[in-house]
């Protein structure tokens, strides 16, 4: 049996005792230890299992952690690391590697044998490219590399298995490197805020996907493609260069939430319609001139959002969806007949334009529906 020493109370191995001892020389801090959540050390017996080194201010990651040979959990987030020696590469029990808001440029090549891994974040770095040993971290479920400086879709995440939610959002992304292999688990894929112009054909053979936010992009175009992510229930497409609503985006039965604001979108089609599930229709800060009839037999839709379009008026169709909660319709120049709104027993908010409230004032206050939230916008 190994010798053990005690260490603020508790007993550990002699040697992540000296350790942790040395760590908390160098960090100037004094850790807190338990065996159960939640402390800067956690233990299982007498060994180490999850290590906190958050808010250190370190410079490099304490050459000692290689001691920890169970170590689970790694937290070396917020301090000033630059860059993460091969060493990690030992902690073969390793299952979190939180790495986050440092500035680390470049990854070490040593994750061949952490098979163990399923949670990786190291966002808010200065991270380029990844290493081609990344690419073995086959059992990995949640990986954050948002807010890093990559250029392309790293050829090592395209065959990730296991892989459910990956995040990439402001990045430098305009394409990928390969095609993608295999991520047939993947549920949640964020790539906002990149560079992509076209939306990436490459994404439609992650079919899985029930979450894609490529909004804040400079996408002008969408292909048939797109149709193939029959899974979806969430598309963000904010933020972009759109001038229409793509038909290939109706065969898309499953969503729930579909957002296109602060596009050039003219025209709403018809076939919207055809999004039967869908609960929130965000289409704010656009140029479209015409809401069509048929919106108002989507019975399911609890948010619709049209504020600083080019609206002249409404459909009263639109006074029938009972299960309509939120409304933004402020729009300069509108106008419709505000009573309508009585029909609508479930709405809870409604932004109106200013020049509108001023014509409505008296049905307002007249208005019986003391529960609804009226916001009157400038446009």
């Amino acid at each position: 049996m190994e010798e053990v020493r005690k260490f603020h109370g508790v007993f550990i191995t002699e040697k992540e005792c000296l350790a942790l001892e040395k760590i908390e020389q160098d960090t100037h801090n004094n850790l807190r230890v338990s065996q159960e959540e939640p402390y800067d050390v956690l233990l299982d017996g007498y060994h180490v299992v999850k290590l906190d080194l958050r808010y250190n201010s370190l410079k490099s990651v304490p050459l000692e952690v290689v001691n920890f040979l169970y170590l689970k959990v790694l937290k070396i987030s917020d301090n000033r690391i630059v860059t993460v020696p091969d060493i990690i590469g030992k902690l073969v029990h390793l299952e979190e590697l939180y790495l986050y808001l440092n500035e680390i440029s470049m990854l070490p090549d040593c994750f061949d044998n952490l098979t163990h891994v399923n949670i990786f974040d190291a966002s808010s770095n200065k991270i380029l490219k990844l290493p081609s040993s990344f690419g073995l971290l086959l059992n990995l479920k949640t990986l954050n590399l948002s807010s890093n400086n990559i250029e392309d879709f790293p050829k090592e995440l395209c065959n990730m298995p296991n892989l459910v939610e990956l995040k990439l959002y402001h990045n430098q992304i305009n394409r990928f490197e390969t095609e993608i292999i295999d991520l047939g688990k993947l549920k949640i894929l964020d790539l906002n805020s990149n560079n992509f112009d076209i939306f990436p054909r490459e994404l439609a053979k992650i079919i899985n996907l029930i979450k894609l936010d490529l909004s804040q992009n400079v996408i002008q175009s969408i292909g048939v493609e797109i149709s193939r992510l029959s899974n979806l229930t969430e598309l963000d497409l904010s933020d972009n260069k759109l001038n229409e609503i793509p038909e290939y985006l109706m065969k898309l039965t499953n969503l729930t939430r579909l957002r296109l604001r602060r596009n050039k979108i003219i025209q709403i089609p018809e076939s919207i319609l055809q999004l039967k599930n869908l609960e929130i229709l965000d289409l704010d800060e656009n140029q479209i001139t015409e809401v069509p009839d048929s919106l108002g037999s989507m019975k399911n839709l609890k948010e619709l959002y049209l504020d600083f379009n080019k609206l002249a008026t409404l459909p009263e169709s639109i006074f029938k969806i009972s299960s309509l909660e939120k409304l933004e319709v402020a729009c300069a120049g509108i106008d419709f007949d505000f009573t309508l709104i009585n029909n609508l027993t479930n709405l809870k908010s409604i932004n109106i334009s200013k020049e509108m409230r001023r014509k409505f004032e008296t049905q307002i206050i007249k208005m019986s529906r003391y529960n609804l939230e009226i916001q009157s916008i400038d446009c």
